[in-house]
């Protein structure tokens, strides 16, 4: 650090004492050519963020424009400010160069720190962006996380780049890495349920509010973490999963566009004629169109089991919770039963029948 105060103190007394009013002139054109660039660079910007950028909202394209625009005005006029320090032509040869080698990879070391800092938030932004319109594997949770986490690792190289100029970070550096072998494998088990987190989400297997079942299993997801997701069952109990259990299971996602696919099965006897049959599942039909939360359905005669004849009823429905999902079953059954007890449908229960086939004793 005190090598560059005293590159920038003989560079000042040099240019203030020494320096040509040609020279001076030559450099104040410079800088005054680099102001007008970074005007017309800011035009050139809005410009083409607005054809590159046009299917995003007007907010998020002021956004991402105030966000470059720091950067780009700073590289801009770095870049004519060397320019006009190159035009002092009778600045000694070994100044100069002390400048050069010192001085100007700090600024510009500096400057690519900025730009990748406001990169990455203009990339988190973007990626929010397309998760919001659906064009992206990440939701917006994963976006903003990865932007923060980019902007983290750029500040604290920018950090460590400054401690570098006031004493050797070359030790630390070295503890740190073995702390943070330490830390990881300290934390597998979480590391592990991050990594499970970034493979549901890149995977689409779910979200928030879609209705999942897997082994024993079954209900509404209804939050997502970085560690565990919680499931709350069909019953209301809430269940906190591991996200590094999930990823292997055989997952059975029912929701979709809003809507949440649902099996209603029932069993009549078997004495019932195909007529009967038929119309069991006209009614199965019609009561389960008639609920306002049914979107479509289609009723089939599903199996012929040991005391049952089988039929089942798939739909999709609006519901969101457990309440809601056993109130609309349980609006279902009721008008199915009302249905099928006018219609003299009989509804099926296990029976077994014996029979015991008697033999005379021969005489």
């Amino acid at each position: 650090m005190t090598k560059i105060i005293e590159i920038l103190k003989e560079s000042a007394i040099w240019l203030v004492t020494r320096a040509t009013p040609a020279e001076w002139i030559q450099a104040g054109v410079l800088v005054a050519l680099g102001i007008a660039a970074i005007l017309l660079a800011d035009r050139v910007m809005r410009r083409i963020m607005g054809r590159w950028m046009k299917d995003f909202s007007e907010e998020l394209r002021e956004r991402i424009f105030l966000a470059a625009r720091g950067p780009g005005r700073l590289i801009v006029f770095v870049s004519f400010a060397m320019l006009a320090f190159d035009s002092f032509d009778h600045m000694p040869a070994p100044l100069k160069k002390q400048v050069h080698d010192g001085l100007l990879p700090i600024i510009i070391n500096f400057t690519l720190l900025v730009l990748a800092y406001r990169l990455v938030e203009i990339a988190s932004q973007l990626l929010v962006a397309r998760s919001a319109q659906g064009k992206s594997n990440l939701d917006e949770r994963w976006a903003i996380l990865i932007g923060k986490a980019g902007k983290f690792i750029v500040a604290t190289i920018g950090t460590l780049y400054v401690l570098s100029f006031f004493i050797d970070i070359k030790p630390y550096l070295a503890s740190a890495s073995f702390l943070g072998a330490a830390v990881a494998l300290a934390s597998q088990k979480t590391i592990a349920n991050i990594i499970g987190s970034l493979e549901i989400t890149l995977g689409k297997l779910f979200k928030e509010g879609d209705r999942i079942s897997f082994g024993e299993y079954d209900g509404f997801v209804t939050d997502m973490g970085l560690r565990c997701i919680e499931l709350t069952s069909l019953t209301g109990e809430k269940i906190k999963l591991p996200n590094k259990d999930l990823v292997d299971q055989q997952i059975r996602n029912y929701s979709k566009d809003k809507l949440v696919r649902t099996i209603l099965s029932v069993g009549i006897t078997y004495d019932n004629k195909r007529s009967q049959i038929e119309k069991a599942l006209s009614l199965m039909t019609e009561t389960i169109k008639a609920n306002p939360k049914v979107n479509r359905t289609v009723a089939v005669f599903k199996n012929m089991s040991a005391s049952s004849l089988d039929l089942e009823a798939i739909f999709w429905a609006d519901y969101k919770t457990a309440l809601e999902y056993n109130t609309l079953i349980n609006d279902l059954n009721l008008g199915l039963k009302e249905k099928f007890d006018e219609a003299s449908i009989e509804f099926a229960f296990p029976t077994q029948t014996v029979y015991v086939k008697n033999q005379e004793k021969a005489t």
